[in-house]
């Protein structure tokens, strides 16, 4: 397991509060044993910390998404709990949380750890998705806290679509950023950007404080942009299509 030492040497070089590392810790040696099961790769991984994990988003991030293509909740849920019990054998203590079940949309699972003094939650989301089966991309991921190790994602388009319409439902101050990363690193496709006209009214109206909300997020050297965040996301979405800033802004 990661020695106390490590996680407070990373968390100064990644400019962070060592909760976020602990986190991120888990996330990385769930994420690692899960990939190695057969028929993982039916399990496409997707969302934020998709985002963080294999496309360096600053950004931490809590919960781990996927999509599940040909699986039943039952067989998704002894992937969750078989993954818990190579953790357990690997040396985390883990106490399952009464909330894991299959939901209407696929399965919830949830996982509650202690690394050290930090109380870790491990979120799990998966959707089920009928239908013709979605090929994943397959990453490597140079793990900070683990060994290097393979993982299926969702297929980038459909992992930024899925973002961005994240956003237009939800409004949720970590959906914004994401977005504002994704517009930076060049996630967004051409044809992706006409979202964006549907997108700049919602952040022109917003009155999130997006400082409070996502300064634990970020690491200290990435605080300077959530000071004036709805600005610099317009600023973003206006370089990204014709539309410009709106004249009220």
């Amino acid at each position: 397991m990661i020695s106390r030492e490590s996680i407070a040497d990373s968390a100064i070089r990644f400019h962070t509060r060592e909760f976020n590392i602990a986190r991120e810790y888990v996330q990385h040696m769930f994420l690692m044993y899960l990939y190695k099961k057969k028929k993982a790769d039916q399990l496409l991984f997707k969302g934020g910390t998709a985002l963080r994990i294999v496309f360096e988003s600053p950004r931490f991030s809590e919960d781990l998404d996927f999509s599940s293509f040909g699986l039943n909740a039952g067989e998704i849920e002894e992937f969750f709990l078989s993954t818990l019990s190579d953790l357990e054998r690997f040396g985390l203590s883990i106490q399952l949380h009464e909330k894991s079940h299959e939901t209407s949309g696929g399965y919830y699972g949830e996982a509650k750890f202690t690394i050290y003094e930090h109380p870790i939650s491990l979120e799990v989301n998966v959707n089920a998705k009928s239908g013709e089966r979605v090929l994943g991309e397959f990453k490597l991921i140079h793990g900070n806290f683990a060994p290097n190790y393979g993982l299926q994602i969702l297929p980038q388009t459909t992992l930024v679509q899925e973002k961005i319409q994240a956003l237009l439902t939800r409004h949720k101050p970590r959906d914004f950023y994401d977005l504002y990363f994704m517009l930076r690193t060049h996630l967004v496709s051409p044809d992706q950007r006409a979202l964006l006209h549907e997108v700049l009214p919602l952040v022109e109206s917003t009155q999130i404080d997006f400082r409070q909300e996502l300064e634990v997020f970020l690491p200290l050297d990435h605080q300077a942009v959530i000071r004036d965040f709805k600005r610099s996301l317009l600023l973003e979405i206006q370089r990204n299509t014709a539309t410009g800033l709106s004249k009220n802004q």
